[in-house]
């Protein structure tokens, strides 16, 4: 950092509003539309069929159970290569 104290700061580009004015949805609403769109590719019936045999299995919480093995459950859906 002492380095750069004698430097002038970087110039950036000048800020074009036509360029931003695009993104005006709300993430509420993108993530709504989202969830709309695959609802029918991702059901929710495997949170109660989860919640149940996990329930009957071990006494554990569907959401205890992914919290203690999240990493677990994440490479087997993302390997890491």
């Amino acid at each position: 950092m002492r380095s750069l104290v004698a430097k002038p700061p970087v110039a950036h580009a000048n800020y074009r509003v036509a360029d931003y004015d695009c993104l005006n949805r709300k993430l509420k609403t993108y993530y709504a539309r989202k969830r709309k769109l695959y609802e029918d590719t991702y059901p929710d019936f495997y949170d109660t069929d989860l919640a149940a045999a996990l329930q009957r299995a071990c006494g554990l919480k569907a959401s205890s159970y992914l919290r203690l093995r999240h990493r677990r459950l994440l490479n087997a859906v993302w390997p890491v290569t």
